[in-house]
């Protein structure tokens, strides 16, 4: 009697441990969907204020394109973008599935590698501005353009509708 009050005491303690251990793997996946989610949905929002960012730049350089054919001389200026989103979440991105991180990085690189050529044809008023003569209007126009497409093919990788192309 006494063996099978201490072998049912033991199943007890196991399967109290089995239970727990499950109760606590569900909280961690929970946790982690959210933190999961929370990442996508600032990413989203940060990829779709780039795209509407550089659909505006790529409007206002056809804009000055147009304004130079009737002789004026703009200038736009254009401001370093700030990725905080991105920045921040760089070392999370392997939360997100393969092909999600992929496209976020692949997103982002080429912006920023889009961005940089436009620097080049532009000259610094600040440490975060530059100023781009109407010259090189219709060259950074196409330029930040082409960092549209990786920004949609995110942006709908992370499960969102794409946005326009210009």
């Amino acid at each position: 009697m006494e063996i099978l009050s201490i072998v049912g005491g033991f199943v007890g303690v196991i399967l109290t441990l089995i239970f727990n251990a499950r109760l606590a793997r569900r909280q961690q996946e929970r946790q982690w969907n959210e933190e999961r989610e929370a990442l996508r949905m600032g990413l989203i929002i940060e990829l779709q204020n780039l795209a509407a960012t550089l659909e505006a730049a790529v409007k206002t350089f056809g804009e000055g394109i147009e304004a130079r054919k009737k002789g004026e001389h703009p200038e736009v200026l254009w401001p370093l973008s700030k990725n905080p989103v991105y920045l921040a979440s760089i070392p999370r991105l392997g939360w997100l599935t393969q092909r999600e991180a992929l496209a976020v990085f692949e997103a982002y690189e080429n912006f920023l590698t889009q961005e940089r050529k436009t620097s080049w044809l532009s000259e610094r008023v600040d440490e975060r501005t530059y100023r781009i003569p109407a010259a090189h209007f219709s060259l950074c126009r196409d330029t930040l353009s082409g960092a549209l497409p990786a920004i949609n093919d995110a942006l709908e990788e992370l499960g969102r509708i794409k946005t326009k192309r210009p």
